[in-house]
């Protein structure tokens, strides 16, 4: 296949939200390919979100439309407990022709499971709010 040297590959035909096989493969997933383009996307990405707590560090999904509310968006506080918090996603870009649904190109996204990265942006912002409550104590004592 264009010269690459891949192992063994597994493809199944269904809906891998009711699926048990993709049940059972997903934890040992490291490419997944969403097709979430012709679907309403709120819907299927919202379903599909916490199945994607059982990938594997470093697993990637493809998808043709982000899983995240933003790419360019801060991790906060407020939302570092959502679920798509556990990517690193960037935007590629298909030239036109390279696609078998349309005649254009387009963009496609690779979500990596950061979770170490998720880790030390949970651990700051706890760092923060007890550095915050300590000084409040203080203020409070005096």
């Amino acid at each position: 296949m264009w010269g690459l040297s891949i192992k063994e590959v597994e493809l199944k035909e269904g809906d891998m939200l009711t699926s048990r096989r993709v049940t059972e493969l997903l934890p040992q997933a490291d490419v997944v390919l969403v097709n979430n383009k012709v679907f309403q996307q709120s819907l299927l990405n919202e379903a599909l979100r916490p199945r994607f707590l059982d990938l594997k560090e470093g697993a990637i999904v493809v998808s043709l439309k982000p899983f995240v509310s933003s790419l360019n968006a801060r991790v906060t506080e407020r939302n570092v407990d959502e679920i798509s918090a556990i990517f690193d996603v960037s935007e590629r870009s298909y030239r036109s022709g390279s696609v078998s649904w349309g005649s254009g190109g387009g963009s496609y996204y690779l979500h990596r499971v950061d979770r170490a990265g998720y880790v030390g942006l949970k651990q700051k912002f706890e760092n923060q709010r007890a550095r915050s409550a300590r000084a409040s104590r203080r203020r409070q004592s005096i």
